[in-house]
């Protein structure tokens, strides 16, 4: 199971300031079943932290972009329905590679470079309009 914090993002503006629950919350409301311990080492190949009931199988995630910034571990990028690279889900940064695929040419040295630029942070919590991923829903950007 996973957790996952509400974002700032397309439709959802007012949602996530009316209703957001952060996932430390989320992990007390667990914490009433039962304990939890956590899992110790990377798993995944996420943002995610994650926790499971001692002698239980499987494992609780928590995702937690809003409270708990973890931008300096990031290992993604979105590619849009659009065709166009983010190095970040929340930035305003985006590469066109449709273009260059329908070109047939060679679209490596543009995600290479792509990644370069990916930036440290984003800036959700700070209400900026830098790193608004343009208010995009999810769904367009891969998420």
């Amino acid at each position: 199971m996973r957790f996952i914090e509400v974002m700032p993002t397309g439709s959802n503006l007012d949602l996530s300031a009316n209703s957001f629950v952060s996932c430390q919350e989320a992990l007390t409301r667990v914490r009433a079943i039962d304990q939890l311990e956590p899992v110790d080492g990377p798993f995944g190949n996420g943002p995610a932290d994650y926790y499971r009931f001692p002698g239980a199988p499987g494992t609780v995630g928590v995702i937690t972009p809003m409270s708990h910034n973890y931008c300096h571990r990031c290992n993604r990028m979105r590619l849009t329905a659009a065709g166009q690279l983010r190095p970040c889900l929340f930035g305003e940064i985006e590469t066109n590679l449709r273009d260059h695929l329908r070109a047939g040419r060679d679209v490596r040295p543009l995600i290479e470079e792509t990644l370069q630029i990916k930036p440290e942070r984003h800036y959700l919590v700070q209400g900026s309009e830098i790193g608004s991923g343009g208010l995009v829903a999810l769904s367009q950007t891969g998420g």
